[in-house]
């Protein structure tokens, strides 16, 4: 079977805290064409096998564990570079509070994607879950989300602060 390469995921208008309609071999095949490493695509399979189809953004599959996190797989060479933002996001001087994010280490993950692993990188990450804001919130938002770079991705933690979720 061929797969229909006319159909990338930035032709997408993805509006956020929405998914997108993106099979699964069509993230497999945008790993492949970005030359990713070959365990993301093991990752999306594991993930999904553990934790049911995920939320599928622009540049990365989201799963939802049950357990008060999410997993972000990248299919792409933007969703690698997410990820390795938001998880070093810490790291830096920034005005925008961002869900608690960590790059998953080879031990937290499944043993099928370390097997995977060619070598080059790969950068998966676990983020705190967020209550996210409702559409036509009416309340007041800090003036940085109107900074934000896909739009206003923001939640509350269970603490009640309001946090970015998506860099």
């Amino acid at each position: 079977m061929v797969a229909d390469m006319s159909l990338r995921a930035e032709e997408y208008v993805w509006i956020p805290g929405r998914s997108l309609e993106l099979s699964f071999s069509q993230m497999v095949d945008y790993i492949r064409i970005d030359e990713l490493n070959p365990a993301y695509a093991t990752a999306l399979a594991a993930y999904r096998k553990l934790y049911g189809e995920p939320l599928i953004g622009s540049t990365r599959a989201v799963f939802l564990t049950g357990s008060g996190h999410v997993i972000k797989v990248p299919y792409s060479i933007e969703g690698e570079e997410a990820n390795r933002i938001e998880s070093q996001h810490v790291a830096t001087a920034s005005e925008v509070p961002l869900t608690p994010t960590e790059a998953l280490v080879e031990a937290d993950l499944p043993d099928d994607v370390v097997a995977a692993d060619d070598g080059r990188t790969l950068l998966i990450v676990r983020a705190v879950e967020v209550q996210l804001v409702p559409e036509g919130y009416s309340g007041h938002l800090p003036s940085w989300v109107a900074k934000l770079p896909d739009g206003q991705q923001v939640g509350w933690l269970s603490d009640g602060s309001l946090v970015a979720f998506d860099l």
